[in-house]
């Protein structure tokens, strides 16, 4: 089957990419070897960055009715000190928390509902220089091809592409519980 473009990764990037590009008129499939929605432990927090971007795309509004929670302030503690809380300060644009399951499940949504076609439980398994998928779905073809699917991109090996730069040491913990406002999920880091 043909495409204009074929994007191999359906996370927030690829689901937007995806998007955007049905938007302006192109035929867009979107492969990811996951199925949505699929548990992913982090990126739980939106930055005002993405504001712009999303105004810009016209979700804005219907992110408003995902659960999520604006951080209004964080605390630091070591060695079971007391806390100290640290509140942001509220001129600044917002930084927003929601579960990466929903925020991924919801964009991949945004994108089919854009006239993207989408394939998730779909592995990638050869791709010739013609932009040509050999998938557990069968052969697809793309005119362009776009490599969305992470840090350890197989679209990125099989183009003999440099890693990125090395992995960075530091470990994050994740806990989820439930708010105490509307009783919406929240994420500890």
């Amino acid at each position: 089957m043909r495409h204009d473009v074929i994007i191999v990764g359906a996370g927030p990037a690829g689901s937007l990419c995806a998007r955007h590009l049905a938007r302006q008129g192109f035929s867009v499939l979107l492969l990811d070897k996951a199925a949505f929605p699929r548990p992913k432990i982090c990126g739980d927090c939106l930055t005002p960055r993405v504001w712009s971007l999303w105004e810009q795309e016209d979700l804005t509004s219907p992110f408003q009715n995902l659960p999520h929670y604006l951080i209004q302030r964080f605390y630091l503690s070591c060695n079971r000190d007391s806390p100290l809380e640290v509140p942001l300060p509220p001129e600044l644009p917002q930084h927003r928390a929601v579960c990466r399951t929903l925020l991924d499940h919801w964009l991949l949504q945004e994108a089919e509902k854009s006239g993207v076609k989408v394939l998730s439980n779909t592995t990638v398994e050869r791709i010739s220089g013609s932009h040509e998928l050999l998938t557990s779905q069968g052969s697809f073809y793309g005119k362009i091809l776009i490599g969305a699917d992470g840090r350890n991109s197989f679209v990125a090996r099989q183009h003999q592409l440099p890693p990125g730069p090395p992995a960075c040491r530091r470990v994050a913990w994740q806990a989820r519980i439930r708010g105490w406002k509307n009783n919406i999920p929240c994420t500890s880091i």
